[in-house]
């Protein structure tokens, strides 16, 4: 996977991933060998039906999801992993929430609910006692775990604008991009990249 990210200033950057056979084929193999022992295809026994056949019939979107698959793990990194960001965000702090816990299904993703700017008063003057969006509203998308969230992310939020350091607020905006990435041996703002020849 090759990985090509650009500060444009202090607060944008961008990123452009650049995903090759070597990085996507092992598992796509991996993925399509699982796949041809569940379905059952008309004309083949079940479990039975060749690669070339499934690779035909559903191979884009099969790569589709392998390439997901990968640049969810890469970017994101997993909830049982100790070193990632997602399991610090999730356990530790407590502030990326699943949306409508209440359901019990088990998310795949979490949220950081929004810190939302100051209301509005009848005379358009800001009103530091509530939230532009209401707290009724965050605890029914979020569930009862958001006022404590919250709660982390303006304290570290303060702490950070204070000049100390707050490695919360250092994961919420990506300030280190090998935390995102995982190692590399040159930084990719620092590679010469020749121009593509259309």
């Amino acid at each position: 996977m090759k990985i090509d990210f650009k500060r444009l200033d202090d607060l944008n950057a961008r990123m452009t991933l650049v995903i090759e056979y070597a990085d996507y084929g092992p598992k796509l193999d991996e993925n399509i060998k699982k796949y041809s022992k569940k379905v059952a295809i008309k004309g083949f026994r079940s479990g039975k039906t060749p690669k070339s056949v499934l690779t035909k019939m559903y191979g884009k979107g099969m790569l589709e999801e392998t390439v997901n698959g990968l640049l969810n793990e890469k970017l994101f990194g997993y909830l049982d992993d100790e070193t990632s960001s997602v399991h610090r965000l999730v356990k530790e702090w407590k502030i990326a929430l699943p949306l409508h816990a209440e359901a019990g299904t088990g998310p795949n993703v979490f949220y950081v609910p929004p810190l939302a700017p100051y209301a509005f008063n009848e005379a358009g003057e800001f009103d530091e006692t509530r939230s532009r969006i209401p707290e009724g509203y965050l605890e029914q998308m979020f569930g009862p775990g958001v006022e404590q969230a919250l709660a982390t992310i303006q304290a570290e939020r303060e702490k950070s604008a204070r000049g100390e350091p707050s490695e919360l607020m250092d994961i919420l905006i990506a300030r280190d991009w090998n935390d995102l990435l995982g190692p590399f041996t040159e930084n990719p703002a620092d590679l010469d990249r020749q121009p593509r020849k259309g």
